[in-house]
């Protein structure tokens, strides 16, 4: 919603060329998902070719595409809004909100994937680990108990794997 109603101020705003409106336009789609409308007529004789991917929505590309949409609008002399979630520096903010969340994400991802190696090695890897450890204890238990009690039954269903 809030490109859309980007897209009406700046088509609004005075000195606006139609080659500024059709950068502004594809740029918007970028951040939006979108496609380029294609002619009816263009569509009809091509309907037997494949179209490349043009998905530019994860949030590294929608940051680029918000900055390239910032420098248009820095670039377009009659582009001043009244309103100030259209305002250059308000999109600036919003802009360096979504490097900060970006950034927070791919640390946050670092720390868990380190944490998960380091377990992993833990249970798994490392000599006498958990899995090997239980697996022991286990066969030791179930030869000091009788096999016709419920506890050798309920100790033998539990199994420790390695991954």
């Amino acid at each position: 919603r809030l490109i859309t109603k980007i897209k009406k101020s700046y088509q609004a705003s005075e000195g606006v060329s139609a080659a500024q409106m059709e950068d502004f336009l594809s740029i918007s789609r970028k951040i939006q998902g979108k496609r380029k409308p294609v002619k009816k007529s263009s569509a009809a004789n091509h309907d037997d070719t494949h179209e490349h991917s043009t998905y530019q929505m994860s949030y590294v590309m929608r940051i680029q595409n918000l900055s390239l949409l910032i420098s248009l609008l820095q670039n377009t002399p009659g582009y001043n809004p009244n309103e100030p979630e259209f305002q250059i520096q308000s999109l600036i903010q919003m802009k360096n909100e979504m490097e900060t969340a970006s950034q927070k994400v791919a640390q946050t991802y670092l720390d868990l994937t380190m944490a998960r190696d380091k377990r992993n090695n833990l249970l798994y890897h490392k000599p006498n680990n958990l899995v090997e450890l239980a697996t022991k204890a286990k066969t030791y238990i179930l030869a000091i108990i009788e096999k016709n009690t419920p506890q050798y039954k309920a100790i033998s269903k539990i199994n420790f794997r390695l991954f």
